[in-house]
């Protein structure tokens, strides 16, 4: 019926004018003598700022940083992750924010495409998205200042992710946990790195690692003379594996599985079990949150005197079990 009554009216104004406009024209000018009436209403202003040049482009502006903060959301709740990666997924993550600044992302590259910019010459802009009308309200001149505000939004994001995470970045254990990736590692070929031998690599870090889990149960016995010799021939014997190109988490857990590597003479004893201790070090609090969200899914109002063991067992076949339980073999 509204769609209707508009119609009539587009019809009557038309029958008024004696030049032809547009439908968006005669839709314009509808709009314009009904403006006072509409003053106030909720819905009428909605529609002003969804229809507002600036509110558009800020749109689009906030779906394409949304991609990126998407992905480092993902990535730090994963897992998999595992500590010398999480500084390098926050550092991608700032860096395309920096890129942003100077080249548009997907959507405002859309955006620009679908924008058409007629310029009234009184000050402010209007024009057209996909032939609809859209007006830069309050004066905004779009053409001067879009990409200021643009540039002011990116800076405040990438300073608010460099306060939150740069502790994190800079924290001495994560840096000294990058020698354990062996990505990192300077291949056969390669003499020096920043002036360390390549027998030498990591040598530094090791100890640090060492010194900050020494006060774990499983590293009271650890060795630090006997893990440097270990370290020297871990590097050889991982730098001619071809899974070492794999990431961090499942690399080393193929690797951890393998028998030998774990026993004394020519196994590397005291190196896997400080290697264990950085792929427990937990990154951030989302999967103990997922398990109390597990939990709770199980042990409910309904099933409120469910045994701590009984609870323990379901979450274990929930977590661990395959997903398809026809795939299940108890």
């Amino acid at each position: 019926d509204d769609g209707n009554l508009i119609l009539v009216k587009i019809s009557k104004k038309k029958e008024r004018e004696q030049k032809e406009l547009s439908r968006h024209e005669l839709c314009a000018q509808l709009v314009s003598d009904d403006t006072e009436q509409l003053s106030g209403v909720p819905e009428w202003e909605l529609f002003l700022q969804l229809s507002d040049l600036r509110t558009m482009y800020l749109m689009h502006l906030v779906m394409d940083i949304s991609e990126h903060l998407a992905v480092l959301s993902k990535c730090l709740q994963s897992d998999a992750i595992a500590l010398p990666e999480a500084a390098d997924i926050i550092l991608v993550a700032i860096r395309n924010l920096e890129n942003l600044k100077v080249s548009n992302g997907p959507s405002l590259r859309e955006f620009h495409s679908r924008y058409h910019n007629s310029p009234d010459g009184t000050g402010s802009e209007f024009g057209t998205y996909l032939g609809n009308p859209m007006e830069a309200l309050n004066g905004y001149n779009f053409s001067a200042e879009h990409e200021l505000e643009k540039g002011v939004i990116l800076d405040a994001i990438i300073h608010s992710l460099n306060e939150r995470f740069g502790p994190l970045i800079d924290h001495p254990i994560v840096k000294a946990s990058h020698v354990l990736d062996p990505t990192n590692w300077p291949d056969e070929a390669t003499v020096t790195k920043e002036g360390v031998h390549v027998d030498a690599y990591g040598n530094a870090e090791l100890a640090i690692l060492a010194d900050h889990f020494k006060y774990l149960k499983p590293l009271q016995t650890f060795d630090l003379d006997e893990a440097m010799e270990e370290w020297f021939r871990m590097k050889r014997r991982v730098q001619r594996m071809e899974k070492s190109k794999n990431s961090f988490n499942h690399f080393w857990t193929y690797f951890l599985g393998i028998k030998r590597h774990t026993q004394k003479g020519l196994g590397f004893p005291n190196m896997c079990t400080l290697i264990r201790a950085v792929l427990l070090t937990v990154v951030d609090t989302s999967c103990c949150e997922r398990g109390f969200s597990l939990m709770n899914r199980i042990h409910t109002a309904s099933r409120n005197k469910l045994k701590v063991k009984t609870v323990d067992r379901l979450m274990r076949i929930h977590l661990t079990g395959p997903k398809n339980m026809v795939d299940f073999d108890a």
